[in-house]
């Protein structure tokens, strides 16, 4: 704001619009994106952000209002790109939507909802407790697209010329077969041409993580999220003797154009406990919450999962309400 750094005039050149930016009215200047208003509000803004495998950050100047919003995380989850906009609505009388209010409930307590639930056609999630909440993991396209809608979820749709998801899950599949059977041909006419030494690359990992982790034991698709920054990705399952990792498939129109792994969160949703038999996971992007709210009854545990656009998935852990009576609940 003053002039010890900078003079005024230098100050005039780096803040000055000099090229069009990513979208209608906003330029860029010496090293920063410039534009007259943000979030429909207007106002003059200025400023950057960056991330990179392992962290995030984001620096938005608003210097007609005095105010800056600087995030910083040692994560990469995206959140930072989300939080400012957040902010921002809340110190400028924008409509915003606060998470669900958080409680504190006791290990115990949320062991009694762990397990595998099954629901229709083949669909189920998995329940594990994880740094005091619950974890949910999708097995099966139809439960992927709940927990990872393609619309509404703040985060683009999949560029045109992208192909279905039971399609994406088959050639992945296919993909992990000739990985595992070392078939380089088959996974040479799965990859992108981009990068010819791929097959190899990706068998030589495959053999140094059989070697640390006791062997492979298997694998699964998980399903296909076919919106997100990267574009459609599909995830699966990698067994080994002593642990999994979860890998991310992305594509580029009919190719795999990466896989990622390890990948810690995938698509799996850590839902924060409203109650001791409701759990709640909140999206920034979107400002949504998807629900899980558990049923102890016969034939066993129920588990309902909400959607945000309001759509219920019931799912079943059989036999589960004797264990879950006999812990006095």
């Amino acid at each position: 704001r003053g002039e010890s750094v900078f003079s005024k005039a230098e100050k005039e050149k780096l803040f000055t619009p000099h090229q069009r930016s990513y979208r209608e009215g906003a330029y860029c200047g010496y090293g920063w994106d410039i534009a007259d208003d943000f979030l429909d509000v207007r106002t003059r803004f200025v400023g950057h952000g960056g991330d990179t495998r392992g962290f995030e950050c984001k620096f938005y100047r608003f210097p007609d209002k005095g105010v800056v919003i600087a995030v910083v995380s040692n994560t990469n989850d995206h959140h930072c790109w989300w939080i400012p906009n957040h902010i921002f609505s809340i110190l400028f009388g924008r409509q915003y939507t606060l998470p669900p209010v958080v409680a504190t409930l006791e290990a115990d307590t949320l062991k009694r909802w762990e397990g595998d639930y099954q629901g229709q056609d083949g669909a189920a999630l998995e329940v594990r407790v994880h740094d005091g909440q619950l974890r949910a993991t999708p097995i099966g396209q139809a439960v992927m697209e709940l927990l990872r809608p393609t619309s509404g979820s703040g985060l683009p749709p999949a560029p045109p010329g992208a192909i279905a998801a039971d399609e994406t899950n088959r050639r992945a599949d296919a993909a992990i077969r000739a990985w595992v059977e070392q078939d380089l041909k088959k996974l040479d006419t799965l990859l992108d041409p981009q990068w010819p030494n791929w097959p190899q690359r990706l068998s030589d990992w495959l053999d140094r993580e059989a070697a640390q982790r006791g062997g492979f034991k298997g694998h699964r698709v998980l399903g296909t999220s076919r919106a997100g920054r990267r574009g459609p990705r599909t995830w699966a399952e990698l067994r080994f003797e002593s642990a999994s990792e979860l890998a991310a498939l992305g594509w580029n129109g009919e190719r795999i154009t990466h896989f990622d792994f390890p990948s810690a969160s995938g698509p799996r949703l850590r839902f924060a406990p409203e109650s001791e038999t409701r759990f709640n996971a909140f999206d920034i992007a979107s400002s949504r919450t998807t629900t899980l709210e558990f049923v102890v009854g016969a034939p066993g545990t129920r588990l309902l999962l909400r959607a945000p656009d309001g759509r219920t998935t019931e799912f079943t852990r059989p036999g589960a309400r004797q264990a879950a009576e006999g812990n006095g609940k």
